[in-house]
């Protein structure tokens, strides 16, 4: 009786191929590999998965030598697929009573089993697996990649050494054992799979979702799972939690599970723990709606409630600046100023709009205006009486020429139409024959003729002339003659 275990790589993806066992020519066993994702693992050859199974036959053989012959029906080149053979051993029962657990004639042992490198193989002594130096079943040495057991005297295959011996399912560096599912130089996943295979989990329990091999919590469940330090079923960032981690405000420059410590520049921490801008600081908040900050609060002004604006009534506004005015205004040096003199009255800024200049119309520079003097006006309408020395026209107030009365726009009043005695029209007058004068005083006459003061008597030749006038006039007569000696 021959008993044959050993274990076949799949190497590369097989699929739907076959591999033989012939035993002295003869087929004895075949196995037909169908690919699916369950049992696959990347162990070697190229970047596909492969699949290790254990096989074990057992076989009637009484022939001394024995040939094996291993042999696939792989179509592709070895570079796309290929097969490997690991953990080949063969085990064979010569004794008719060996194995009965009674040690007998020509046995050196019998430990009542089949099982090789236990110190006992068909009741003789052999060495335990991985060991290089026994005697009578008692090991004193181990290959390399071994380690001697003194109080068992067994060799333990090292763990970490990186070479996968006896009993071990994998074997690399225990730094990188949680990203390949090798831990203790055996295949394991995270406790949330439910399907683990060669360290690879294919499925996991609810509320944990599968991502390349691994288990990850469900974030968004309103269930903190594992690494999870919050969860509010939403992606809203800078909301306390995002992506189920603990997460402050965008303006928070110390974040500490969920609670904001301090602020940025221009923000401020209130006794809630949430930062905040405070317009009229003269600071510009950082990532904030601030666009400007003039510390207060006056409008059209370039800056209000920390917002960059134009004057007031601009119709196109850009970065500030005022580019076109609203209807019935003018742009003046970044300024609408009300348009005075297109007929059209502007609310607040202009009482009336005459379309002239003229003063005393009752509309001047688009404000109410009345005559000069008036007492009572209302909306450019003089309501109150004339003065003395005016009479009124049309609500204007005009003075009285012939009155005796001086009022202010008169130079004299002498109660006649003489146009020759220095008054005439209320406006002084020049007599005849002057040449300078000064309020109806002649200071230089025409070249011939000669001033005279009043109440004087002046002999002329051939006969005599009496001035007598009130005080103040003057008379002009002829030179007719010289001055006597």
């Amino acid at each position: 009786m021959w008993i044959q275990q050993f274990r076949i790589a799949f190497i590369d993806t097989w699929d739907n191929e076959y591999f033989y066992l012939y035993i002295d020519g003869n087929l004895v066993f075949s196995h037909q590999h169908f690919f699916y994702l369950g049992d696959l693992v990347d162990i070697c050859g190229l970047t596909n998965d492969d699949y290790f199974p254990n096989f074990e036959v057992k076989i009637d053989h009484s022939n001394p030598i024995i040939r094996f012959d291993f042999t696939t029906n792989l179509n592709e080149l070895p570079t796309t697929e290929s097969f490997g053979l690991r953990d080949f051993q063969i085990f064979s029962r010569i004794l008719e009573n060996c194995g009965n657990g009674v040690l007998e004639q020509n046995e050196q042992c019998d430990d009542g089993n089949i099982y090789a490198f236990d110190g006992c193989f068909n009741c003789q002594y052999s060495c335990v697996e991985g060991c290089s130096n026994c005697i009578d079943g008692i090991c004193f040495e181990c290959l390399n990649g071994w380690i001697l057991d003194n109080t068992q005297y067994i060799c333990i295959p090292i763990c970490g050494d990186l070479i996968i011996n006896g009993d071990e399912q994998c074997d690399i560096n225990q730094y990188i054992k949680q990203s390949f599912g090798c831990n203790q130089c055996e295949f394991n996943c995270q406790h949330q799979c439910i399907n683990c295979q060669f360290g690879k989990c294919y499925d996991c329990i609810q509320g944990w979702k599968l991502i390349n091999y691994q288990c990850e919590s469900i974030c968004g469940n309103n269930s903190i799972q594992g690494l999870e330090e919050c969860d509010d079923m939403n992606s809203i960032r800078f909301d306390g939690c995002n992506n189920c981690r603990n997460d402050c405000q965008k303006e928070c420059s110390y974040c500490q599970r969920g609670i904001c410590l301090d602020c940025i520049y221009g923000w401020y921490l209130t006794d809630q723990f949430i930062c905040e801008s405070q317009c009229g600081d003269n600071l510009i908040a950082l990532i904030s709606n601030e666009e400007c900050e003039d510390s207060n609060y006056d409008q059209f002004d370039g800056c209000y409630q920390c917002k960059i604006e134009c004057c007031h009534y601009c119709n196109i506004c850009i970065y500030g600046y005022c580019y076109n005015c609203e209807y019935t205004f003018t742009l003046i040096d970044q300024y609408c100023i009300p348009i005075c003199g297109d007929g059209l009255i502007t609310i607040g800024y202009e009482q009336c709009d005459d379309m002239n200049q003229i003063p005393y119309d009752g509309c001047y520079n688009c404000n109410y205006q009345c005559r000069q003097y008036c007492k009572l006006c209302i909306k450019g309408i003089c309501y109150d009486q004339c003065e003395y020395g005016y009479y009124e026209f049309d609500y204007q107030c005009y003075p009285i020429c012939g009155d005796g009365i001086i009022v202010h726009q008169e130079d004299c009043d002498d109660l006649n139409d003489n146009q020759l005695d220095g008054c005439h029209n209320c406006q002084f007058l020049c007599p005849n024959h002057c040449e300078i004068c000064q309020e109806a005083k002649c200071k230089l006459c025409e070249q011939g003729y000669s001033q005279l003061n009043v109440k004087f008597i002046q002999n002329y030749k051939q006969s005599t002339v009496t001035i007598t006038n009130s005080l103040n006039s003057i008379y002009y007569l002829p030179t007719l003659f010289r001055e006597s000696r």
